[in-house]
């Protein structure tokens, strides 16, 4: 861990072995857990993301410090790549590498609370602009909702050549908003549809003999996440788009699983019939919002009816309720989300900054790019009409 004097009684300091996450993780869950936007930005989900992806990856991992409190955290990575033949040296958050696409990329950001969030983002893009943080091409993804980042680093104009990808790659997330107070008070839905729910609930208990089940043992991370990979496998076959686009991702997702558990900040609701599991949703919870994060269900015909995995997500809102969440995070993806749940769209900010000859010519080349292919598409349109 290497340091250099920041601002306002704050120091930087850069975490780049990573013998140093073990010490950090304790007061770095703890800053998520009051700053944190969801637990993407927990080391529970990042610190296992880290050691099953970072290959040849060099971490650079932010951490700013006041009277030996940790009180802001930007967890970085710095890759080696070719691009149309140039070395590249690419930047970007944990969990948001453009190659490879790894499943549920991005909602990671400069991690602080708010009264410090000011003067850390700033002191951030000042490292972003130094030479010494030797970076070509940065990339941020999804930034999450009320992030002041993007605004940062537009103020720089002049010190890097910038494009925004957002609406480029999939930029919308469905939110629900709870109603205060705990279990008990007003909750999502009205009382027809949350009846029509129960009904095929019973409907799963008593004609396939099957029970609901809450889950929140650590020790059932695995058999949870095979569970999940399974469901998804036999539904989607080869277009399942999470576990086969990347090999490390069911090893990944058991560890980051384990540990939401073990610190209390998630769960799970499976369907279970004599035969096994018919389906299974993970949450997780970072400050007060859940974001159920993954779910797979079976694609007997004989479930169906039952709507297996609308009956999950409504025990898992109930369990978000009861542990004074504001929020449920549906992420991408709206369909059902919106038309039933009445999950409102918000847009999520993606951009790529180029700095350098290399940085700034893989910016131009990438917009000329894009330009023809929206002149094509135009083109299309007309031709179409």
């Amino acid at each position: 861990m290497n340091g250099s004097s920041a601002l306002d009684g704050i120091e930087r300091r850069i975490v780049s072995d990573p013998d140093d996450l073990d010490p950090l993780t304790p007061a770095w869950r703890a800053l998520a857990e009051q700053a944190g936007r969801g637990p993407f930005e927990s080391p529970d989900w990042l610190v296992p993301w880290w050691r099953h992806h970072r290959g040849e990856l060099e971490a650079r991992l932010l951490t700013w410090w006041r009277d030996g409190s940790l009180v802001g955290v930007a967890p970085l990575c710095l890759s080696q790549t070719r691009r149309r033949g140039v070395a590249i040296r690419e930047l970007a958050f944990w969990g948001g590498l453009p190659t490879p696409r790894t499943p549920l990329r991005g909602w990671v950001d400069v991690l602080a609370a708010d009264a410090d969030r000011s003067a850390i983002v700033h002191d951030f893009v000042d490292w972003l602009d130094s030479p010494k943080s030797d970076w070509h091409l940065f990339h941020y993804l999804r930034l999450p909702a009320g992030s002041s980042t993007a605004d940062a680093l537009r103020a720089r104009p002049r010190s890097w050549r910038a494009v925004a990808l957002t609406g480029a790659v999939d930029s919308t997330e469905f939110v629900l908003d709870l109603p205060g107070g705990r279990a008990g008070s007003a909750r999502p839905l009205g009382s027809k549809a949350r009846h029509n729910i129960r009904t095929q609930m019973r409907a799963f208990e008593r004609d396939a003999g099957g029970s609901f089940e809450r889950v929140a043992d650590p020790a059932a991370a695995e058999d949870l996440v095979r569970a999940i990979r399974r469901l998804t496998t036999e539904r989607w076959g080869r277009s399942e788009a999470q576990f086969k686009r990347d090999p490390r991702f069911e090893a990944f997702l058991i560890d980051a699983v384990r540990a939401g558990f073990a610190n209390g900040s998630g769960y799970a609701f499976v369907a279970r019939s004599s035969a096994g599991i018919e389906a299974c949703l993970l949450t997780l919870i970072c400050g007060r919002t859940a974001v159920p994060v993954l779910i797979g269900v079976t694609d007997a015909a004989a479930y169906r009816r039952m709507s297996l995995g609308k009956c999950l997500f409504l025990l898992a809102i109930d369990e978000a309720l009861s542990r004074d969440c504001t929020t449920v995070d549906f992420l991408a993806g709206g369909g059902y989300k919106a038309t039933f749940w009445h999950a409102r769209g918000r847009i999520l900010e993606s951009g790529l900054l180029g700095r350098g000859v290399r940085g700034r010519g893989a910016i131009a080349f990438l917009q000329a790019k894009r330009g023809v292919l929206d002149g094509w598409k135009r083109l299309t349109r007309r031709g179409s009409t």
